[in-house]
């Protein structure tokens, strides 16, 4: 018959192939309906449906969120929230600690212009300049521990930080920034006692009059500024991959040419 008709082999081929693909379909849904109840192993029972199938199917049941399990997107749309949140409060920590800076500079800067042009020219010069720049100077010296933190510039004792490598190495970090972020705190609350008392007993500067506890309040906030940084760099390496020296800033070495040394 089939060899006489042409098209009613066709018509019984297609038959055959159209009974196989739902028989293996109806393999396959046998075997997962088996997973989730858990009578049957993973890939019990796909050794019967084709191979491009079976391949498809079981990577399927891999991808598949069972009941009970840690869902991980949820785990990572948490970690993007806080990495949001920590960012906002390292963006803020940043323009306090830049604007502090800045405007010392500046200042230091102009008065320094002004008081040279005055002796030049007027053979006077800025009222002060000696206390004023002093001063400055203790701004720029603790507005600069967070802001030094932040870029990951600090200096480092790492004879024993560089011997390790992958875990170990992000814990190390992880335990030093956390303690030096501790200890940055601590001195913040010693600072601001001693601030307290300079008010206390009204300590002025000997030429302008100025009140000692302005300047040395950037103290207790330089030490806050620097501690928040420390313990944002935990958390950042805590939620990360990677490893990073800072909130912003990841580890890395530039490559030295030894064919030249």
């Amino acid at each position: 018959m089939t060899r006489g008709c042409p098209f009613c082999a066709k018509t019984i081929q297609m038959r055959y192939v159209e009974k196989e693909h739902y028989r293996a379909r109806a393999i396959r849904l046998g075997a997962h309906n088996e997973i989730a109840r858990g009578h049957t192993k993973p890939g019990a029972g796909l050794d019967l449906v084709p191979h491009l199938g079976a391949k498809q199917d079981l990577s399927t049941a891999k991808d598949r969120h069972m009941p009970g399990s840690p869902d991980p997107s949820a785990a990572d749309s948490l970690k993007r929230k806080a990495k949001k949140v920590f960012s906002v409060l390292d963006r803020l920590a940043e323009y306090i600690e830049e604007g502090i800076l800045g405007f010392t500079v500046l200042f230091v800067a102009g008065m320094l212009i002004v008081h040279v042009i005055g002796r030049q020219l007027f053979s006077t010069g800025v009222t002060g300049q000696v206390e004023l720049t002093q001063m400055s100077m203790v701004i720029i010296t603790f507005a600069g521990l967070g802001y030094g933190v932040r870029k990951a510039r600090h200096i480092c004792m790492s004879a024993l930080y560089d011997q390790l490598n992958g875990l170990p190495r992000k814990a190390a970090l992880v335990t030093i920034s956390l303690l030096t972020g501790a200890l940055m705190f601590y001195f913040c609350w010693h600072a601001w006692d001693y601030v307290e008392a300079i008010q206390s007993r009204g300590r002025n500067s000997s030429a302008l009059q100025i009140p000692l506890w302005i300047p040395y309040m950037v103290a207790p906030i330089g030490f806050a500024l620097a501690g928040i940084q420390y313990w944002l760099t935990a958390v950042r390496n805590l939620i990360s991959k990677d490893i990073y020296r800072s909130f912003n800033e990841k580890e890395r070495y530039e490559e030295v040419d030894v064919e030249h040394i």
